[in-house]
């Protein structure tokens, strides 16, 4: 019975519930239950004040419960209002209704209710389908809150490399767009989006001097240079979230003959993804300026492209899809 009395939590902490709920006896018996299991809820009885209050506050509240039946507004056209706002298009959401059809579930689903229950409220259901919605938010927060560490790293690289500033963002849009062309899953569509962004992350570590020289590198600079792929796989490996994307980033200068670095891959240790990133991150390259030459136009980008494709360092069919992704308008390129 013990396991059944669990206290719900958002990152160690009393979760913030607001309810909007119109019966006295209702919103009591309910603000009753989640002080029981834990929760700081705020009660409201009309949506116009939940609504009001929502556009000045600065935090949102960890989950909404909603009843749908409402006098003048539904708490389905609650929910839809509560979507729109900035910050609040992921925030759980459940409705509670005495009705139980099937309509009334999809238009809430539709609308994006995360749950849908059923009154009279179970005080062991609710507590269990909070939990569970509770713990997605939790997930989705730790995940934030490392992509906003990996943007910050980002950003640093850029700061030191004056000559790449925009490059990681132009190159994640452009395996993303390829993504989309490919018709990959959200997942796999994210990890190319991800790897583009973090392609160059090991040059947080690679000196100034050598990001910014105006002339050619020398040897011992080029090797330098040439470690940064290791690099970033590196400070990315230990990142559960970034694990997909490991790989990529640390063969992104491979090249299909060999001759690539820092392993020297060859064609069939070579994922298709770390070939689209790296047509991506060619043209890119080549159509931005640079301390030793300027941007070139997009026409001469791809003829130096197709004559490296002939002599075998990039994939023919990743250089095919770049070239109609930025030819087609798919993507607002520069």
């Amino acid at each position: 019975m013990s396991s059944c009395n669990f206290r719900l939590q958002v990152q160690d902490r009393e979760p913030n519930i607001w309810v909007l709920e119109d019966d006295p006896a209702s919103a009591d018996l309910l603000e009753e239950l989640l002080v029981g299991m834990g929760a700081r809820p705020k009660v409201f009885h009309y949506p116009e004040d939940l609504l009001r209050e929502l556009a000045v506050f600065t935090t949102a509240p960890d989950l909404f419960i909603l009843d749908v039946m409402l006098p003048e507004i539904s708490g389905i056209d609650v929910l839809r209002k509560i979507r729109q706002l900035k910050g609040f298009q992921f925030v759980p959401v459940v409705l509670l209704s005495a009705l139980d059809e099937l309509e009334f579930r999809c238009e809430a689903i539709d609308a994006g209710a995360d749950d849908y229950i059923n009154k009279p409220v179970s005080p062991l259901e609710l507590r269990l389908r909070l939990r569970s919605l509770l713990r997605v938010k939790e997930f989705h927060e730790n995940l934030e809150q490392v992509d906003n560490v990996l943007q910050t790293l980002v950003s640093i690289v850029e700061a030191k490399d004056i000559y790449t500033k925009g490059h990681s963002v132009r190159v994640a849009q452009l395996a993303g767009a390829i993504a989309d062309r490919l018709s990959l899953g959200s997942t796999e569509s994210q990890s190319l989006f991800r790897a583009g962004l973090l392609h160059d992350i090991g040059k947080i570590v690679i000196d100034s001097t050598i990001l910014n020289k105006p002339g050619r590198l020398d040897a011992t600079e080029r090797a330098d240079l040439n470690r940064h792929p290791d690099i970033g796989a590196t400070i990315l490996s230990p990142l559960e979230k970034a694990k997909d994307v490991v790989t990529i980033v640390n063969d992104h200068h491979e090249r299909l003959d060999g001759s690539g670095y820092p392993k020297g891959k060859k064609a069939k240790e070579i994922s298709f993804f770390t070939r689209v990133l790296s047509c991506c991150d060619i043209f890119d390259a080549l159509t931005s300026d640079r301390p030793y030459r300027k941007a070139l136009s997009i026409s001469e980008a791809f003829t130096i492209i197709d004559a490296e494709v002939e002599k075998g360092w990039w994939d023919r069919e990743a250089c095919f899809l770049l070239k109609q992704v930025v030819t087609d308008g798919e993507l607002a390129y520069r």
